[in-house]
């Protein structure tokens, strides 16, 4: 994340994140990033209830992951998004501060950038 300043055009690194990550939204504060493990929702081969789908960062550091067993729940549902090869598909949100994704089993979860906190809809 950069700031810029307008008066000098002076642009100054206040954190960063490794560039392979994919970056699914951004706090509106520009602290706080949602990264998802794949792009699309999408699922490694060899995934497993112990796969993470999510990430939180903040200010650059990593504080929170969402693995597929926590967000799906049940074992049939982390074998069926397996079987497809996708955990979810990102939903838009009205507010900056959460994301919002359609998970493989059909429910809703909201996810908070601020605090970190999933609840499903």
């Amino acid at each position: 994340m950069q700031r810029t300043s307008a008066c000098s055009r002076t642009v100054r690194v206040l954190w960063s994140v490794p560039v392979w990550l994919n970056i699914a939204r951004v706090s509106e504060s520009g602290d706080n990033l949602l990264v998802e493990s794949l792009p699309l929702g999408g699922l490694p081969k060899n995934a497993t209830a112990e796969s993470v789908a999510i990430q939180l960062y903040r200010r650059g550091l990593l504080v929170r992951e969402f693995k597929l067993g926590e967000l799906l729940g049940e074992q049939q549902s982390v074998q069926r998004a397996i079987a497809i090869g996708a955990w979810g598909k990102a939903l838009g949100s009205e507010r900056s501060e959460v994301a919002r994704y359609l998970l493989s089993d059909g429910r809703v979860i909201r996810v908070s950038l601020a605090d970190g906190r999933a609840e499903y809809e």
